[in-house]
């Protein structure tokens, strides 16, 4: 029960949605809305990057006022301890077993999550060893493909900033993510229109999913472990 509490206690201090429904409330005003684009342009287009943190911290305090602050708890009691001196025997059983389940279910989730983080790892680390030369080198050409592409994008990075159009286009994208729902739907459905044409003539979704096929068929440390069985003990070599 104290594991369970725990974890749900940090989940809601984890929990900073009340910052996103302050942000919201500011970009469906009007007058909040000219305040914060004024905000931003000042600080994309002039502020020094030194007081970038200073003009964050000055609208964090705003925002959590127009959202209300976090939600209330949902727990009844204070103490943990409360709760076992409420209801009858069947009640406290109950809560007793409810508690144990969300236990073991806290347990599941983070199991998955650390599942989800080590398998593309062991997956990188069977790609790079070797073992496979095909699939090496496939991953090694991906590699080398996307080192020069993020090559040129720190290359252009760097023209962008000689040039001085970096915090203009920072100011740009910016002043969109802060603009109402209603404008900010109509760019997303015109960036999925752009999207669907790119895919339709630049044949993207096909590299996609052949990317994606190519990953799947990459062994994890399991699988890898159930190839060396097979090929220790079910594939004998006999000389002639």
């Amino acid at each position: 029960k104290a594991a369970a509490f725990t974890v749900a206690r940090a989940g809601r201090a984890a929990d900073l949605a009340f910052l996103l429904v302050g942000l919201e409330k500011c970009r469906s005003d009007p007058l909040s809305l000219i305040l914060l684009q004024l905000w931003w342009a000042w600080t994309a287009l002039r502020c020094p990057a030194w007081a970038w943190p200073t003009m964050v911290a000055i609208l964090l305090p705003v925002i959590s006022w127009r959202s209300g602050g976090p939600p209330p708890s949902a727990r009844d009691s204070l103490y943990v301890a409360d709760e076992d001196d409420k209801g009858n025997i069947v009640e406290r059983t109950q809560r007793a077993v409810a508690g144990a389940a969300q236990v073991q279910q806290n347990i599941l989730q983070i199991t998955d999550v650390l599942t989800g983080i080590v398998v593309p790892v062991e997956k990188v680390k069977f790609a790079l060893t070797g073992e496979d030369p095909f699939t090496s080198a496939v991953f090694s050409g991906l590699v080398m493909i996307i080192s020069v592409m993020a090559g040129i994008s720190l290359q252009l990075l760097i023209l962008f900033a000689d040039w001085g159009l970096l915090r203009p286009i920072v100011w740009l994208l910016g002043g969109c993510l802060l603009m109402p729902q209603s404008c900010r739907q109509v760019l997303l459905n015109v960036s999925l229109d752009l999207s669907e044409l790119q895919k339709k003539y630049a044949g993207g979704d096909q590299l996609s999913r052949m990317a994606s096929a190519m990953w799947l068929r990459v062994p994890d440390a399991v699988e890898t472990s159930h190839l060396d069985l097979c090929l220790r003990y079910t594939l004998e070599l006999v000389p002639q």
